[in-house]
């Protein structure tokens, strides 16, 4: 019986398992593909050339990509199965099953504060005594168990500043990173003022558009 090797890839930590017909079958995390994201799939069966292998799937789409490597993207949560075939005889080689997974919506937020130089930004190191421009942008995290790509990306917020407990202003913004009036005010800002960003939108791979919760950043 041939052995199968299969690289899986949303991200780049690798184990093994096997496969629906007892083969060995190589895969990176879990037997999860992630819904409406490209899937980065690896196969290699001894004795066979990439040219000499189908992969097929019953859920969404799978294509060649290059070097022995397939892109499936599954539509919906139904399980996936993924086939691997001989191209000369259509016979079966291999069979796995997946659990199609959402990407999960951001645990938490992180901020940082640092400076800016042209289009490059810098974090502040610790007893930076530099008179610097200040930069505040902030990330939305995925939680430790997430097991798709969680790379969002800030579409859109709205920041209110407050000094003293007073509302000095709510600015409109997009992308993750404080700019022009906004970046002024936040320079003026002393200890224990802070910042409430409300309205956050992300997305991800998926495209889908999520709103998350207000988070508060604190002078300290």
């Amino acid at each position: 019986m041939k052995q199968i090797i299969i690289f899986l890839g949303v991200v780049f930590l690798f184990f093994y398992s096997s496969d629906s017909i007892g083969q060995k079958v190589y895969y990176p995390q879990s037997d999860s593909l992630c819904i409406n994201t490209d899937n980065s799939v690896v196969i290699s069966v001894p004795g066979y050339s990439c040219d000499e292998l189908i992969a097929e799937t019953n859920n969404g789409t799978i294509k060649y990509d290059d070097s022995c490597k397939y892109i499936i993207r599954p539509v919906n949560d139904t399980i996936t199965q993924l086939t691997i075939k001989s191209k000369s005889n259509q016979a079966i080689v291999g069979t796995k099953y997946f659990k199609p997974l959402q990407t999960p919506d951001p645990a938490r937020i992180v901020f940082s504060i640092g400076y800016r130089k042209g289009d490059v930004e810098f974090v502040i190191m610790p007893n930076d005594t530099s008179n610097v421009l200040k930069v505040l942008s902030f990330m939305p995290i995925c939680n430790n168990n997430c097991k798709c790509n969680c790379l969002f990306i800030v579409m859109t917020y709205s920041a209110e500043f407050y000094s003293n407990n007073l509302l000095i202003k709510t600015f409109n913004n997009k992308g993750n990173v404080l700019s022009g009036e906004a970046l002024e005010l936040f320079n003026t800002f002393k200890k224990g003022d802070y910042i409430v960003f409300k309205n956050i939108q992300v997305t991800t791979v998926d495209n889908k558009i999520r709103t998350l919760k207000p988070a508060t950043y604190t002078v300290e």
